[in-house]
C-alpha cells in the first residue's frame, strides 16, 4: 500500500482573481496526485471549473507526517486569510466544522460573517417564503390564513400523539441534545431581544367562547375550537 502523505494545496485562476485552499490526506494520497488525478472536493471549484477551465496555478504549500495537524493547520490558515468573508476565496468555510464550532472558532460569531449570513437568509426568504405572511402583512390578512388551518381544515384535527410519541419529543429536546444545553444569554443577547421587540404592535385575536384575547400565533392552541369553555358547553348539552 502506498504511503499517505498529507499535505495543503493552492490552486487558483489569478486572471480571474479566485483561490482555493485545502488539505489532501485520503489513504495512499501524496503531492503527485494534485490535479493528477486529485481535483479536490469542493462542489464550489467543480462549479467554478466547468465555466473557466483547469486553475493555471498550482502549488504544493506544506507535507505533514500527521492528518490531524495537516487538518488543523489548514484551518489555521484558512482563518487567518478570512478566506469565509473575503470575495477573491473559492473556500466556503474555514472547516473548523470538522470538530465542534464554539466561541470563536465558529466562523458565524465574526461580525463581518453575521451579516453576510443575515444578507442571504433575508434574500432567500424573499425568494422563498409567502408574501401574504411577510412582515410588513395586515393582522387581518394573517388572521385570515390562520384561520384557514383552523378545525377541521387543520390536518391534524381530531388527532392527538400517543403518550410515547410525547415522550419521545421530550426526550429529544433534554440534556445534551438540547440546543441550548449549559448556555445562556449573555446580557448583551438579552438587551439585543428586548430592543427587538420593544414599539412593536402583535396581532391579537379575541376567542369567541371566552373572550380571552391573545396573540394569533398562541391562541388557536388553546382557544377558539380547543376552548375549554366549548368544552364546557357541549358537556351540559
Amino acid at each position: 500500500m502506498a504511503e499517505t502523505i498529507p499535505y495543503t494545496y493552492l490552486i487558483g485562476w489569478p486572471e480571474h482573481n479566485r483561490y482555493y485552499y485545502g488539505v489532501r490526506y485520503a489513504n495512499g494520497c501524496g503531492p503527485e496526485d494534485l490535479w493528477n488525478p486529485y481535483t479536490t472536493s469542493s462542489q464550489t471549484v467543480t462549479e467554478f471549473v466547468k465555466v473557466h477551465g483547469n486553475p493555471t496555478l498550482t502549488q504544493i504549500r506544506q507535507t505533514f507526517q500527521s492528518i490531524d495537524v495537516a487538518r488543523s493547520w489548514e484551518n489555521r490558515v484558512l482563518k487567518k486569510m478570512q478566506v469565509v468573508i473575503k470575495e477573491q476565496w473559492l473556500n466556503k468555510t474555514d472547516n473548523k466544522s470538522i470538530a465542534p464550532m464554539y466561541g470563536t472558532d465558529n466562523p458565524a460569531s465574526d461580525n463581518h460573517v453575521k451579516l453576510k449570513i443575515s444578507e442571504s437568509l433575508k434574500q432567500w426568504y424573499q425568494i422563498n417564503t409567502n408574501p401574504r405572511l411577510s412582515a410588513t402583512t395586515p393582522p387581518e390578512v394573517i388572521q385570515k390564513q390562520r384561520q384557514a388551518k383552523l378545525g377541521k381544515l387543520n390536518p391534524f384535527y381530531g388527532k392527538s400523539h400517543t403518550e410515547e410519541n410525547i415522550k419521545l419529543f421530550s426526550q429529544r429536546q433534554q440534556g445534551v441534545n438540547n440546543s441550548f444545553y449549559k448556555k445562556t444569554h449573555s446580557e448583551e443577547s438579552k438587551q439585543q431581544i428586548s430592543n427587538s421587540n420593544k414599539g412593536k404592535v402583535k396581532p391579537t385575536s379575541q376567542c369567541p367562547h371566552c373572550n380571552k384575547i391573545g396573540g394569533i400565533n398562541t391562541m388557536p392552541r388553546w382557544h377558539f375550537d380547543n376552548c375549554k369553555e366549548l368544552k364546557h358547553d357541549s358537556q351540559r348539552i
